[in-house]
């Protein structure tokens, strides 16, 4: 997909993802994750915090692997939302794992971490 794709993607986040729309909000991060040149970490991080708003923390999870999967952009606010969805399913080791996996990417946890 190119930068049509691109700017199209970033317009539906832009525009808003109804919270009742988890499959159209899944469909989009799949089409961004396989995007060339990829979106930035803005646009990948505001679609994860939207998924995990709706409470599908699994979800969020799993697109997060997909992220890694595919060399998408991370920053602090990336890993945070990742750390509060394991600690809201009670796998604060987890999100102690992901804590380390900060200081290995060489990303200084911020204040919200």
């Amino acid at each position: 997909m190119g930068g049509m794709a691109a700017a199209s993607a970033i317009h539906l986040i832009r525009r808003g993802i109804s919270a009742n729309k988890l499959d159209d909000a899944v469909f989009l991060f799949r089409q961004m994750v396989r995007m060339r040149p990829q979106p930035s970490v803005v646009q990948f991080t505001k679609l994860l915090s939207i998924i995990a708003k709706m409470k599908q923390y699994r979800v969020a999870l799993n697109l997060f692997e997909e992220m890694c999967q595919s060399n998408a952009p991370l920053n602090e606010y990336t890993l945070t939302i990742v750390i509060n969805c394991y600690c809201l399913l009670n796998r604060v080791d987890f999100g102690f794992a992901i804590l380390g996996s900060f200081f290995k990417r060489g990303i200084k946890p911020n204040v919200t971490t």
